[in-house]
């Protein structure tokens, strides 16, 4: 398994909490474009990579030493590996929900169960259903918060897209939720970067599903703005997909893009990078 990026070496260190490789949530990614086999991506994807036993065993070793009144019984703690696994029951859920109030410094393989838990519908339901859950999470990217806790909050928002009533809770606060997960300063790492334009790229989809002009603005706008920092090619991929995706067949969305001046920032973007993926995106929408 690949060991986590920079800034992430400090999670491997722990346990290996798995690279940035995805798949979608509802089958493989495919391009309903005839000649461009890049956008517009009609499934969403997950950020599915981890190791259950691995992520289990630190929260073992955190289990005995927080406060007695914030540990989990040895039974509850063990049934979040089936939990990982895709078979959740009630008793996991609620483990997972008790172990997400443990503090800032062991909370990380919590929001690790979690953003694997949240692709099935028990775990997505219940916490969709939590009237601070997005709260919770948007307060895990503020300043000071740790690379390990930002990513993995990252992670779990991008994954929430894996099932229908996670897809309505960030749609539905997509306000609150994108202005703070694209302005976040602990995105300095690739694996960090990969969640943040995951998700934007399923925010992205969402907003093009529903064919919601205001929303497909606000992703247009964030996409184009995380293009404008350094980052790894893969989520500058990700995130010239989510632009294709919102401008495909949409004019209003394309004159969001020349409204701000972005075609200089396609063609540095083409010329800096030695993808392929990358410069032949930025070629298809420097020619819409």
């Amino acid at each position: 398994m690949k060991q986590i990026y920079l800034h992430c070496v400090l999670i491997s260190s722990l346990y290996s909490a798995g690279s940035g490789s995805y798949k979608p949530a509802g089958g493989q990614p495919a391009a309903a474009n005839p000649g461009n086999n890049y956008f517009p991506v009609k499934n969403f994807l997950a950020l599915d990579t981890g190791n259950p036993k691995q992520i289990l065993g630190k929260l073992q070793e955190f289990n005995k030493v927080i406060p007695a009144e914030k540990q989990v019984d040895e039974a509850a703690l063990n049934s979040l590996e089936q939990l990982m696994a895709g078979r959740p029951t009630e008793a996991s859920v609620a483990a997972l929900q008790r172990i997400l109030e443990w503090p800032a410094d062991k909370l990380f393989p919590g929001l690790d169960v979690l953003r694997l838990g949240v692709k099935h519908a028990i775990v997505s339901r219940h916490f969709a259903q939590l009237p601070d859950f997005l709260t919770f999470l948007c307060l895990n990217l503020v300043p000071g918060s740790s690379t390990p806790n930002v990513m993995l909050s990252i992670r779990a928002i991008a994954n929430m897209f894996s099932q229908p009533e996670g897809v309505k809770l960030m749609t539905d606060n997509q306000l609150q939720v994108l202005p703070v997960l694209t302005g976040c300063e602990g995105v300095t790492n690739k694996n960090a970067q990969i969640a943040q334009s995951t998700a934007v790229l399923n925010f992205s989809i969402a907003a093009t599903n529903t064919q919601d002009f205001e929303r497909k603005s606000e992703c247009a706008t964030a996409a184009a703005t995380l293009l404008t920092k350094e980052l790894d090619s893969e989520a500058v991929f990700r995130l010239l997909v989510a632009l294709g995706t919102l401008c495909h067949g949409d004019e209003m969305c394309q004159a969001v893009l020349q409204s701000v001046d972005f075609t200089p920032v396609l063609q540095k973007l083409r010329e800096k990078s030695d993808l392929n993926k990358v410069i032949e995106c930025a070629d298809i929408l420097l020619k819409s």
